[in-house]
């Protein structure tokens, strides 16, 4: 983003977004060797499981693209609705 001020804008909507949400990353499978090599020391760390509601979890969405985000016109900051809040948490970009 080449906008000093729209940059400025979207980090400051992100501290917002980062005091009023938490976020954590889990894995439906512990047994995955990729994972281990990771995130756990090299295959050296622990193994974790947690029963977790369907209702809480949300899958990751791999996007190629950035989210479009609406900018306030009188504000030039980021207008982000709920929905775009709960995409923003759960998208990966790759290119």
């Amino acid at each position: 983003m080449g906008d000093k001020e729209r940059r400025a804008a979207f980090r400051a909507t992100k501290e917002q977004i980062n005091e009023n949400k938490g976020l954590i990353c889990f894995s439906k499978s512990w047994s995955n060797p990729l994972m281990w090599g990771h995130y756990a020391e090299k295959h050296a760390g622990m193994c974790l499981g947690f029963d977790v509601p369907d209702k809480l979890l949300a899958p990751v969405i791999y996007a190629k693209r950035l989210l479009k985000m609406e900018i306030d016109p009188k504000t030039s900051k980021p207008k982000p609705t709920e929905k775009v809040v709960n995409r923003l948490l759960r998208l990966e970009v790759r290119r």
